[in-house]
C-alpha cells in the first residue's frame, strides 16, 4: 500500500475518532432520545445526498479511467450540482410528512445535502490523490467535534449542535471544491444521468436495506427506542469504517488478491472491537437512558462480516463496470428485507430494535449466498 493510501487510513481514523467524540457528546448532551433524533437525521442526510450524489463516489474514480477523465468529470459535476437540490426538496417533503415533530432538528441536514453536490472526494480518489481526501476529512472530522464540544460546553441544544455540524461539513465541501477541481470543458449530456442510474439504484437500495430499522423505529417507536437501537449500531458503522476506507483506497486500482488482504485483516480488527463494547460502551453512553445489551451487539459483529462480504462480492462488480448487476442484487436484498418485514407485520409481530438487526442480518446473508451459489454456477 502506497503512503498516500496509508494517510487516507489515518485520515479516516482521526474522522473516525472525531464522529466518536462527536457521538459521545451529543449522547451527554440529549440523552437517548436525542441520540434517537440525531441517528435520524445522519440516516436522512446519508440517504439523500446518494441522490445528490448519483453514484459518483463510488464508482467515480474509475469511471474517470474507463470512460475518459474530463468528460466523465464535466459530467458528473454539472449534474451532482443540480440534483443536490432536488435531494434537499425530497428531504424536506419527507421530514415535513413523516417527521414532523422533529423537524425543527432534522431541518439543519438540507445544508449538507445542497453542498453534497460540491463534495469532491471521489475526483482526488480518481486522480490517485488519496491525501486530498485524507485532509478535508481530517480537517472536518476536526472541526465539527470541536464545534458540538462548544455547544455543550454552553449547555446549547441539539438543535444548535446539528446546525453547527452540518455547517461546518457543507463549508468543507465548498471550499475543497474551490480549489481542486478543474473548469467544465465539455457539453452537459443528459445521457450520463442514464449510465449512472443503475449504480445510484443499487447504492439508494444499499443504503436503504441498512437504514431501513432507524427509519421505521423512529416513525413506529419513537426516538427512545431508535436512540437504543442506534447506539449499538453506531458501534457497527464506526467500525466497520475500515471496511470501507479499503473499499475506497483500492477502486481506483483493482487489485482482488491484495483488496481481499486488507479487507479481511480490517474486517476482523473490526468485529473484535465491536465484540469488546462491553468494556467501552458504559463509556460513551454512560447516562440518560442507554443500556448495553448483548444480543444488539452480537447481531452487529455478524452485520460487520457480512457487510465486508457485501463489499467485496456485490461492490466489487463495479470495478468490472458491471453497473446493471450491481443495481440488481442491491435491489435484490432491500426487496427481501422488505419481504421480511411484511411477513413479519402479516404475522402480528412487533418490529423491535431486535427483530430489526435479524431482518436485516437475515437478508443480507441470503443474498449473498445467492450470490456466490450463482457465481460458482458460471464458472461451472
Amino acid at each position: 500500500m502506497d503512503p498516500r493510501s496509508f494517510l487516507l487510513y489515518i485520515a479516516k481514523g482521526i474522522t473516525m475518532l472525531s464522529g466518536l467524540g462527536v457521538q459521545l457528546l451529543v449522547a451527554r448532551l440529549a440523552g437517548v432520545e436525542g441520540f434517537g433524533t440525531w441517528s435520524l437525521f445522519m440516516n436522512l442526510f446519508l440517504i439523500f445526498s446518494t441522490l445528490s450524489d448519483w453514484g459518483t463516489s463510488l464508482n467515480g474514480p474509475r469511471m474517470m479511467q474507463l470512460s475518459g477523465t474530463e468528460i466523465w468529470i464535466s459530467n458528473a459535476r454539472f449534474w451532482r450540482m443540480r440534483l443536490s437540490w432536488l435531494a434537499a426538496v425530497g428531504m424536506l417533503g419527507i421530514i415535513i410528512v413523516f417527521y414532523s415533530t422533529q423537524a425543527s432538528t432534522l431541518l439543519w441536514g438540507l445544508p449538507m445535502v445542497i453542498l453534497y453536490g460540491f463534495m469532491s472526494d471521489w475526483y482526488d480518489r480518481g486522480i490517485q490523490r488519496p491525501d486530498r481526501v485524507a485532509y478535508r476529512q481530517i480537517t472536518q472530522g476536526i472541526a465539527q467535534l470541536a464545534g458540538v464540544a462548544i455547544v455543550v460546553w454552553f449547555n446549547g441544544s441539539l438543535s444548535m449542535a446539528l446546525a453547527i455540524y452540518a455547517g461546518i461539513a457543507a463549508l468543507t465541501f465548498l471550499v475543497w471544491h474551490r480549489r481542486q477541481l478543474p473548469e467544465d470543458s465539455h457539453p452537459k449530456n443528459v445521457s450520463w444521468l442514464g449510465t449512472q442510474f443503475p449504480v445510484l439504484l443499487g447504492w439508494s437500495a444499499y443504503f436503504l436495506t441498512y437504514n431501513l430499522p432507524v427509519l421505521l423505529l423512529g416513525f413506529f417507536s419513537g426516538a427512545a427506542i431508535t436512540g437504543f437501537y442506534s447506539s449499538h449500531y453506531f458501534l457497527y458503522t464506526s467500525l466497520a469504517t475500515l471496511s470501507v476506507i479499503t473499499m475506497d483506497v483500492f477502486m481506483a486500482k483493482p487489485n482482488s488478491k491484495e483488496y481481499g488482504k486488507w479487507l479481511g485483516l480490517f474486517t476482523i480488527l473490526a468485529m473484535l472491537g465491536i465484540a469488546a463494547s462491553k468494556w467501552y460502551y458504559p463509556i460513551l453512553f454512560d447516562s440518560k437512558g442507554f443500556a448495553w445489551d448483548a444480543s444488539l451487539t452480537l447481531f452487529m459483529v455478524i452485520l460487520c462480516a457480512l457487510h465486508a462480504w457485501r463489499l467485496f462480492c456485490i461492490n466489487g462488480l463495479l470495478n468490472k463496470a458491471s453497473t446493471k448487476s450491481f443495481g440488481r442484487w442491491n435491489m435484490l436484498s432491500l426487496g427481501l428485507h422488505l419481504a421480511l418485514i411484511g411477513a413479519l407485520v402479516a404475522l402480528g409481530k412487533s418490529y423491535t430494535p431486535y427483530a430489526a438487526a435479524l431482518l436485516l442480518l437475515v437478508a443480507e446473508a441470503c443474498t449473498l449466498v445467492v450470490f456466490q451459489f450463482i457465481k460458482r454456477q458460471s464458472h461451472v
